[in-house]
């Protein structure tokens, strides 16, 4: 330790010929005189290890006695200014509330050591607070203000209108919840949405998934008990009509089944392609796109006859039409259930797995009844055309297309107004579809059926104004 550090160790022995040098860390009060008037004394710190053996001057103030300033031994070996603090006994400056430093149980003396980085002097003027310290810092009027700290932090605002270096704590200096739990106690509306919504998507997955295990068990139920559809042409109907013929090639006699019917099987390519356009466009719009059912067209169906109360719509397609045909009962054909539809909706898609459109479509044209014992495209277009499938026209392919639904009802030979009205369906049918999808497209022709309303119209006053005779089946030749 050099010599002017020895010096201003002692308490007692004062040496004013040469005067400290002005300090860096602001104004520092003078070493006062023993003989200061009353109210104020004077503590110089002390180097920790070089205590005299005099007894320390009891200081004046607790916050002097609590927090000692002592200079580390490895500051600058120039002479370092050292900062007195006074402190008055009189009330404190108007304005601070909170001015006294807090108290502590005992004096740690290796805690205030001043390393070099303190003594750097920041931009106030003053060297930066140590934590936890109480360091007071001289102002320019003499008052005593103790840095701030983390703890001391409530400064009110008339102390900042006196000195505006003193930090400002808005709220009050109230503690702030930290930001993670601002609005814990309120009721979280945005979490509760999505539990619920999170809930809601559960519940109807699981509802979902209950339904389709519901449903598969279902299926193999019924598929168990539904015959195989591997030989579906062995299901078809085997009766022909047999005819006699002269030599000359003309028509003597047909011997009909009095238990079925006429009929004349005849393949896909002999048809008439306005019947499979008019077949399509009335009975299965979507056939050549479905799997044997229309989801689509059964949904509308259900809704159909829940609000009507009754059962005005089936929604069966074509493929459905003929499993129901080939494998059900009559009495069966007839049965309105929720099990018979699923029976049908099953063997149609069995039959559509197996078969392609053009060998379901050639089955369903030649099984379906067209009325007046007429069973088949053929038959019925000998019975009320006296011609043949291929031949048929727009209008005559519209006309027959409509029977299959109700061939007892619509009978053009006993209900002439009622046939008309179906004729009439069936047209404005094949216009919507040609309008939708741009021209009907069939399997049996490269061109597709394209209508236009003047077309159906005309179609429409043919069949109006045709002059539908029933087919008579003399025995010219009874012997």
């Amino acid at each position: 330790m050099t010599e002017s550090n020895q010096s201003t160790n002692d308490p007692v022995k004062r040496d004013d010929s040469n005067p400290p040098e002005e300090p860096i860390l602001g104004k520092s009060q003078p070493l006062p005189n023993p003989e200061e008037p009353a109210g104020y004394e004077w503590h110089k710190p002390m180097e920790q290890g070089n205590l005299p053996d005099t007894k320390p001057i009891k200081p004046a103030s607790k916050a002097i006695e609590d927090q000692p300033t002592i200079l580390s031994s490895s500051a600058p070996k120039e002479d370092i200014p050292i900062e007195i603090h006074l402190e008055q006994k009189t009330s404190p400056p108007p304005g601070i509330t909170d001015t006294l430093p807090r108290k502590v149980d005992e004096i740690d003396l290796s805690a205030t050591r001043v390393t070099p980085a303190a003594l750097q002097v920041n931009k106030a003027g003053r060297p930066p607070a140590q934590p936890g310290s109480h360091v007071t810092h001289a102002t320019q009027n003499g008052a005593g203000v103790p840095a701030p700290t983390r703890k001391e932090n409530h400064v009110s605002a008339a102390a900042q209108k006196n000195n505006p270096k003193v930090p400002v704590v808005k709220n009050g200096g109230k503690k702030q919840p930290p930001p993670g739990q601002k609005g814990k106690n309120k009721f979280n509306f945005g979490g509760c949405f999505v539990k619920g919504l999170v809930i809601l998507l559960f519940a109807a997955v699981l509802g979902i998934v209950i339904a389709g295990v519901f449903l598969v068990y279902q299926y193999f139920t019924i598929a168990s008990t539904l015959p195989s559809v591997d030989d579906i042409r062995g299901y078809a109907s085997q009766f022909e009509t047999t005819r006699f013929y002269d030599r000359n090639g003309q028509l003597i006699y047909e011997m009909i089944d009095p238990n079925a019917g006429r009929r004349t099987y005849t393949s896909l390519d002999e048809i008439s392609p306005y019947v499979v356009a008019a077949t399509i466009a009335i009975e299965d719009k979507e056939f050549y796109n479905h799997p044997g059912f229309d989801i689509m067209a059964l949904t509308r169906a259900m809704v159909q006859n829940y609000t009507s109360g009754e059962v005005v719509s089936g929604a069966s397609t074509i493929t459905q039409q003929l499993a129901r045909t080939l494998f059900f009962t009559p009495e069966e054909r007839v049965e309105i259930s929720y099990r018979r539809k699923a029976k049908e909706i099953i063997l149609s898609a069995e039959i559509t797995r197996r078969y392609s459109k053009d060998e379901i479509l050639e089955l369903y044209l030649n099984e379906i009844n067209y009325g007046n014992i007429a069973y088949g495209i053929e038959a019925a277009a000998e019975t009320y055309f006296n011609t043949t499938a291929k031949d048929l026209t727009l209008a005559q392919a519209a006309f027959l297309a409509g029977l299959p639904q109700a061939p007892s009802v619509y009978d053009i030979f006993n209900n002439r107004d009622a046939t008309l009205v179906r004729n009439k369906q069936v047209l404005t049918a094949m216009y919507n579809l040609s309008q939708e999808k741009g021209c009907i497209e069939v399997s049996n022709s490269p061109d597709p059926i394209c209508l236009e309303a003047q077309q159906a119209a005309d179609a429409y006053i043919e069949i109006e104004n045709y002059n539908f005779q029933q087919r008579a089946n003399p025995m010219v030749y009874p012997h």
